[in-house]
């Protein structure tokens, strides 16, 4: 997600009764490792009635001032944080390195009432009281959207990581739910630190998901990637996206079936293995960019739902994997 993948590597596919699995596996790596879910590390559900605002993220306006609190003045547990902007500070500039098109602020986060969180992109004429100062001088925010990390809350290293999200609809779109190395808020740059791309969609190609690494030597168009293809839209229905993550070994899961496996001696890793640490979650809905490519006007409001992320320690042969960092 953190930088333009303009080229996606596809090679003959094999398919199933809802899937198509596009990518390079060897014999050996078209097989899952055998794995057992060994425990329920952590859990997000997104349950409670409809709001608008979801109770374990601490918005941007929270982090501006006291913190998360409940109605009676006590401190509230959070996990995820709302970012805000359009990734001026982030080091790849305004668009967030990528040409996007969409401004983050908390309103765009909400949920459901139906146990989903909602994630909303909406076109930033039709809600200018929630728009930054100056937005009609800049393309650059032609939607407003949300976006959440785990960053300085939970962080992960090695596991099962599974989320069921219904996508949003509409060319431009491009919704993600991805890892980040949590060495980049240490000093430690992009792509360095490393990312892994548990699933990316873009509204253009809307049967189609995408599992990448980014590291150094392998990033932007470079990054090792594979596809799965639904047999429908995947804002159509709910879907489960997920990777089983080992030392030195990650596997990417649409809907249970495996589509991707890769190691440090991979076809297009060509630099350093960096994701054998720490790493912590991000969601969001970008607009445009690089990937997303063209905007259609036509869409004046589009909404990814997350049903839940669930984190597992796992058991391989004799050893088990996964441990949750508590910050």
């Amino acid at each position: 997600m953190r930088a333009s993948r303009v080229t996606r590597l596809v090679v003959a596919g094999v398919c199933a009764t809802t899937v198509c699995i596009g990518g390079t596996m060897s014999a050996s790596e078209a097989s899952s490792s055998k794995f057992t879910k060994t425990k329920l590390l952590w859990s997000e559900n997104f349950s409670g009635k409809a709001a608008a605002t979801v109770p374990t993220v601490e918005t941007y306006a929270e982090q501006m001032m006291d913190g998360p609190k409940t109605a009676s003045g006590k401190t509230r547990t959070t996990y995820w944080a709302a970012d805000q902007g359009d990734g001026s500070g982030s080091g790849g500039g305004a668009g967030w390195g990528n040409n996007e098109k969409e401004y983050y602020i908390d309103e765009m986060l909400s949920r459901d009432g139906h146990g989903n969180l909602a994630v909303t992109a909406t076109q930033t004429s039709l809600h200018p009281e929630l728009a930054p100062l100056g937005w009609e001088d800049h393309i650059e925010w032609g939607y407003l959207s949300g976006k959440i990390n785990t960053a300085g809350k939970l962080g992960f290293k090695y596991g099962y990581i599974e989320a069921r999200i219904k996508a949003p609809a509409g060319n431009g779109t491009w919704p993600a739910f991805w890892l980040l190395g949590a060495n980049v808020h240490h000093g430690v740059d992009w792509p360095q630190c490393g990312e892994i791309d548990i699933m990316e969609n873009i509204g253009r190609d809307p049967m189609t998901v995408m599992g990448t690494i980014h590291g150094p030597g392998y990033s932007g168009g470079d990054g090792p990637t594979s596809n799965a293809y639904a047999d429908a839209p995947v804002s159509d229905a709910f879907h489960k996206y997920a990777v089983l993550w080992l030392p030195n070994k990650i596997q990417w899961f649409f809907d249970g079936q495996l589509y991707q496996t890769l190691t440090p001696t991979s076809a297009g890793v060509n630099g350093e293995w960096v994701f054998n640490k720490e790493f912590f979650m991000i969601i969001n809905v970008a607009m445009g960019g690089n990937l997303g490519g063209e905007l259609d006007p036509s869409v004046e409001s589009t909404t990814m739902l997350v049903d839940y992320v669930k984190y597992y320690k796992v058991k391989v042969g004799s050893k088990t994997y996964g441990t949750l960092y508590k910050h």
